[in-house]
């Protein structure tokens, strides 16, 4: 994930939009990115500028575990 990270590439950034999070309200940006494993396998991941973490339900800001991997593809 760490090799991924570092070489990754913006993809898609989405305009910004309000969401209510845990009764707040938060303009959350998604950016798709496209990057690889270090055995080569290339993939697309997700991230958000605000979210809950899956695991703990706590508000995360620009936070790892909000990281998506959503499918390989090809160039």
């Amino acid at each position: 994930m760490s090799y991924a990270w570092a070489k990754k590439v913006i993809h898609i950034q989405l305009p910004s939009e309000s969401r209510t999070i845990l009764g707040n309200s938060y303009n959350v940006t998604t950016t798709k990115y496209r990057s690889m494993f270090s055995d080569g396998t290339k993939i697309e991941f997700i991230q958000r500028t605000y979210d809950l973490d899956p695991v703990t339900g706590a508000l995360q800001v620009n936070h790892l575990s909000l990281m998506t991997i959503v499918k390989q593809y090809n160039p």
